[in-house]
């Protein structure tokens, strides 16, 4: 497994606008290939992390292109760039 984690930095007003956002183009983020699932989590009212899961690095690489299309569309609610990192599972514990 592979995650891209991506950090968002917005206005309070704008975070629900950023959720209604992303689920205007769920059929986009849903032709992504390899991609298993997106989970966002609240920091603050101010910043949102997203956690997006891969089948592997090659299907995120692949997927770059989509995904700059999707964050892109979101900019404007945006306070600045995302900042992105990425990697592979090393640990993970399920009960």
């Amino acid at each position: 497994m592979h995650y891209r984690i991506t950090r968002l930095k917005h206005s309070e007003e704008n975070q629900s606008k950023v959720i209604a956002y992303l689920e205007s183009v769920t059929e986009e983020i849903e032709s992504i290939e390899g991609l298993l699932s997106i989970t966002l989590i609240s920091v603050s009212n101010t910043e949102t992390l997203g956690l997006s899961q891969y089948e592997s690095e090659e299907k995120m690489v692949n997927a770059n292109p989509v995904q700059q299309k999707v964050l892109s569309g979101a900019a404007e609610l945006l306070s600045g760039l995302p900042e992105v990192e990425n990697g592979d599972v090393l640990w993970k514990w399920i009960r």
